[in-house]
């Protein structure tokens, strides 16, 4: 028995708990931001340190784990380390110990300058923290959050709030000022787009787009958030894509002329600017060229979000 033990416990010891490591520049969250921001995120993104973990947390690989940190937070070739992100969605739990560990690197953050984020916790291992968390006085605050997607988004935001980006969501966006960089747009079509715009104004929660029916058309974001949902076998959702002022959606099933593949849904207040069928195909009849620069940006946005999505499955 005393064996058996002893090779369980140096078997766990020694398994590698880290399935990926990346920094914030390499692995994106799925919020569709500014072009400035995406500089800033692109400068400053190798401040947050992302580490997924899997199987069981035993004593030996969580040290391991600190010594991994502690390496980049002494690395000088790299930027000062912000922020670091533990993803435990494939962690089956964790021990006392290594709990502890966790706790001695959550003390250290404040006099080195880091906050850590943990994501995906299963209830036993949110239990072992938040209980071993609670024994050491003076404890900075954890910051726990449901998902890595919006963990990462939590850290982009205060990377760009740092570098003096505004990031409320009472900034808002025109969608004419937008139209108008495109050839044949001309000043007096404006009137002609604020003749076919449908505005709408959206409560917090409400369901703009929904999953398997058909968009009433292409929306614009002129204020405020709202987030691409898929419900999951297990009743809890999924967010695609989260996205602000200037953002545009149901462009895709407009095109394919499909029913939605997802839920749009309003994180705050917003407002939208719609663009029905009957409008869209009034201006292709009316201001045909109003009607192709639309069909140009929402070209460009899908390539975008592709080349997004291409880059993020790479970094897999």
């Amino acid at each position: 028995l005393m064996l058996s033990i002893a090779i369980f416990v140096l078997t766990y010891s020694r398994f590698n708990i880290l399935r990926t490591i990346a920094s914030g520049r390499d692995r994106r969250s799925n919020v569709e931001r500014s072009q400035a921001d995406e500089q800033q995120l692109r400068q400053h993104g190798d401040q947050i340190y992302i580490l997924e973990l899997e199987g069981f947390i035993f004593f030996g690989a969580g040290n391991l784990l600190a010594i991994k940190i502690n390496e980049r937070i002494q690395d000088r070739s790299q930027p000062p380390l912000r922020y670091i992100l533990l993803d435990l969605r494939k962690v089956s739990g964790i021990d006392a110990s290594a709990a502890q560990t966790l706790a001695q690197m959550q003390a250290r953050s404040a006099s080195y300058g880091f906050t850590i984020i943990y994501t995906h916790m299963s209830p036993p291992v949110a239990d072992r923290l938040t209980a071993t968390f609670g024994l050491t006085s003076e404890l900075p605050s954890a910051l726990f959050f449901e998902d890595t997607d919006r963990g990462l988004e939590w850290c982009e935001d205060q990377i760009i709030r740092n570098n003096g980006n505004d990031q409320t969501p009472a900034r808002s966006a025109d969608l004419f000022e937008i139209l108008r960089n495109y050839a044949g747009v001309r000043e007096d079509d404006k009137l002609q787009l604020e003749s076919n715009i449908e505005v709408r104004h959206i409560d917090t929660g409400s369901i703009i787009i929904e999953h398997g029916k058909r968009p009433e058309g292409i929306y614009f974001v002129v204020s405020g958030h709202v987030s691409v949902v898929l419900s999951c076998n297990n009743g809890r959702t999924q967010r695609l894509r989260r996205g602000g002022p200037g953002s545009i959606y149901g462009e895709m099933s407009y095109f394919a002329q499909t029913t939605a593949s997802a839920s749009l849904i309003a994180d705050v207040p917003t407002t939208l600017n719609l663009l029905t069928k009957e409008a869209l195909e009034r201006m292709e009849r009316d201001t045909p060229l109003l009607a192709i620069a639309i069909y140009k940006h929402a070209a460009k946005v899908i390539s975008q979000r592709f080349a997004t999505a291409t880059a993020q499955l790479q970094d897999l």
